[in-house]
């Protein structure tokens, strides 16, 4: 199955690492058309929360396995997104060399990530 839509790492190895390419659908925040924070979809239309954490010295995304009633809680602001995603078992790391545009994922859960890496408290997504 093809997918409609621009791919979240086009031309970086996250295909090969994630086994699956995805591809951007809805975006709340961007900069310099990077979609720092935003939805993303993959052949199985299967949904994931992607939050770019850092871009200074690499880039670094966290992936949230997310449900389609998660991403409306998000969207109709019911619930922010650390409270949506404060118990995921599951997130992925992704992170690329800016010198090297490889990248390396690694799996964790919330709990693990480090404080920078995690969705801010309190704070809900501008629509």
């Amino acid at each position: 199955m093809s997918l409609r839509g621009e791919p979240l790492f086009e031309g970086l190895n996250f295909k090969e690492l994630f086994g699956r390419e995805l591809v951007v659908d809805k975006v709340f925040l961007s900069y310099d058309g990077i979609p720092l924070l935003c939805v993303c979809k993959d052949e199985n239309k299967k949904l994931y929360f992607c939050n770019c954490t850092e871009v200074r010295s690499e880039e670094r995304w966290v992936l949230y396995p997310a449900t389609k009633q998660q991403i409306e809680q998000i969207v109709s602001k019911s619930k922010t997104p650390a409270e949506v995603f404060q118990d995921s078992r599951v997130v992925h790391m992704y992170t690329i060399g800016l010198d090297t545009d490889r990248g390396t994922l690694r799996e964790l859960t919330v709990d693990e990530l480090s404080d920078a890496d995690r969705l801010p408290e309190g704070e809900y997504v501008a629509i």
